[in-house]
């Protein structure tokens, strides 16, 4: 993976200034979606999801705890609750106007600039950009009419909001923890210690 990534001359994900090896951790939805079985955690990718859960435990030891990521979940807590009734949630909050930024830079630089990186994760994304008419439309979209793009990201961002106030509607106080993402990036050492606190990780950081 690395003479790849070297010979497509990988050094970023190229759509942000995130820097991307073999080894940068991503979203377990790429995962799920590759399969054909989207980008959700359900109940129909539920066995995959496991197996990816026993890969990544047998590699590193069963007695480890998972923390996985994916902001595609963000508004599902209730389904996967549902489906591992003993896990635990943290979530990550942001000012919407920032969220809805980054997320219309990314878009639009992944459409002007097909990445590399993305295309290695995500089967959906290179075959996206292998297209002609779909990556001409999405180009014209993003060049004449970004604000049909901008009503598009605002309207799934609130369905997962909704989502998710939704689902914790549901939850025990235990079952998760709210952050600030500001928070974290300004005292990340003490976040982490709440969240493997509120998680029953002993030792913490």
């Amino acid at each position: 993976m690395r003479e790849r990534f070297d010979r497509l001359g990988i050094s970023s994900r190229q759509v942000d200034r995130v820097g991307a090896t073999p080894d940068t951790p991503e979203e377990y939805g790429f995962l799920l979606d590759n399969e054909g079985g989207g980008l959700s955690l359900t109940p129909r990718n539920f066995p995959l999801f496991q197996r990816i859960c026993e890969t990544v435990q047998g590699n590193h030891g069963v007695d480890r705890p998972l923390l996985l990521k994916n902001p595609w979940d963000f508004g599902h807590g209730d389904t996967i609750r549902t489906l591992l009734p003993d896990c635990r949630f943290v979530y990550i909050h942001r000012d919407p106007l920032q969220v809805l930024s980054s997320l219309y830079r990314f878009v639009t630089e992944a459409v002007a600039h097909p990445s590399a990186y993305l295309s290695l994760l995500s089967d959906r994304y290179r075959l996206f950009v292998e297209s002609e008419f779909p990556l001409r439309a999405a180009r014209l979209v993003c060049g004449r009419g970004p604000r049909w793009l901008a009503k598009a990201m605002i309207y799934h961002t609130a369905r997962l909001a909704s989502g998710y106030l939704r689902s914790i509607s549901k939850f025990p106080p235990e079952a998760r923890i709210d952050i600030q993402y500001e928070t974290l990036c300004s005292a990340p050492n003490a976040t982490m210690s709440a969240i493997l606190a509120h998680a029953g990780v002993a030792g913490g950081l």
